[in-house]
């Protein structure tokens, strides 16, 4: 049987055959794929070298089918991405065509066009995954409105179903809420962390982009060493902004003491600093299922969250982490906790045993159970 996938996300081909992606993305095809016998991947593609930040299929025949990248934010790219739409159509039924059972990654144009395409093939088993934020359009690109709205037809997705990053009932039958993992059931420690509390290490794992919002990291962990306490803040990620945040960083330590830019690093490396650190920021605008938070909870880093998403439902409405609305309250809300190392033990505590529920083996049954 032969599956199709249609993402949005870039693939780079290596001199020996392989092709390579963005990491987590790959990861988790690897497990949808090994079902099949074969594997379309419809996607735009890179030049350039694999990086950590990339891997490659472990699914032996992989077969992908160019398609260019389009984008509508100036005038210039809507006329460049309508020109080329008729060639990605029939890119996308070809492959269609070709194969036994559809998968659309959304939200995303990609993912848009393959809603449409697949309008002709009914008859075909098929999954959605959308991997951005299911509960709230506010602040959301039309077109993630649009693709949202679309998902919630079954009139227009016969054979369908969507798999969303919510834990709340959805009212339509074909939608079904979904996770997804990092981490196998053999990785789960035998025993919390003890963590030296004489310096509080504060992490940041992400994009360096606007929609993280890092320079809100870097204001939390300047305000807390103002108030005269020892901490260490740990940036991990790549980004368009990080010269700008060096710079930022640069005026609250002038040395470089407490304030490090790790970029990118590998998945081994990221457990090590995962276990040693106190508290994970994450001031995203919006988020589908964060893995970072995910990741830190199971190896008990607390996180401090925007409630986006299913953020709240993901740290108990405050019993495994925290959330806030403004910079200004979370330095203040994280020096209440450190008064109280108990309930900060108990909160890292709950968190591991709620995160380590969310296996890779158990994504991996939901995904087999989705497929059947």
């Amino acid at each position: 049987m032969t599956f199709c996938i249609v993402t949005h996300v870039p693939h780079l081909q290596t001199p020996d055959g392989r092709w390579w992606a963005y990491a987590p993305y790959v990861r988790e095809m690897n497990l949808w794929n090994q079902t099949f016998n074969k594997v379309i991947v419809v996607a735009p593609v890179n030049i350039g070298t694999p990086t950590p930040l990339h891997e490659t299929y472990a699914h032996p025949n992989v077969e992908l089918h160019e398609v260019p990248q389009i984008s509508f934010v100036s005038v210039k790219s809507i006329f460049r991405s309508l020109f080329r739409l008729p060639f990605i159509l029939r890119a996308m039924r070809q492959a269609f065509q070709q194969s036994d059972q559809l998968h659309l990654r959304c939200p995303g144009n990609m993912g848009l066009l393959g809603m449409w395409g697949q309008l002709g093939y009914s008859a075909k088993p098929k999954t959605i995954k959308y991997a951005g934020n299911w509960i709230d359009n506010q602040g959301q690109p039309w077109s993630y409105r649009f693709q949202k709205w679309m998902m919630k037809q079954p009139w227009l997705l016969k054979n369908t179903k969507v798999l969303a990053y919510t834990f709340q009932q959805v009212n339509a039958a074909h939608v079904l809420p979904f996770f997804t993992a990092t981490y196998r059931e053999d990785e789960i420690p035998n025993a919390s962390f003890q963590r030296d509390r004489s310096v509080i290490q504060l992490l940041f794992v992400g994009t360096l982009s606007a929609g993280k919002r890092p320079e809100w990291v870097i204001e939390t962990a300047a305000e807390l060493y103002n108030k005269g306490i020892s901490v260490q803040l740990n940036i991990v990620g790549e980004g368009v902004l990080r010269s700008e945040l060096e710079s930022m960083a640069s005026h609250f330590d002038p040395e470089g003491q407490w304030i490090h830019f790790l970029g990118a690093v590998d998945r081994e490396s990221l457990k090590s600093i995962y276990k040693k650190s106190h508290f994970l920021l994450a001031p995203s605008k919006s988020e589908g299922w964060p893995k970072v938070v995910a990741e830190a909870l199971f190896w008990g880093c607390i996180p401090v969250v925007t409630p986006v998403s299913c953020l709240p439902e993901m740290i108990g409405q405050g019993q495994r982490g925290l959330f806030f609305d403004k910079p200004t309250q979370v330095a203040e809300a994280l020096v209440t906790l450190l008064r109280e190392p108990i309930q900060m033990e108990k909160m890292s505590h709950v968190g591991q045993e709620w995160a380590q529920h969310y296996t890779l083996n158990r994504f991996e049954q939901a995904i087999q159970k989705v497929l059947s």
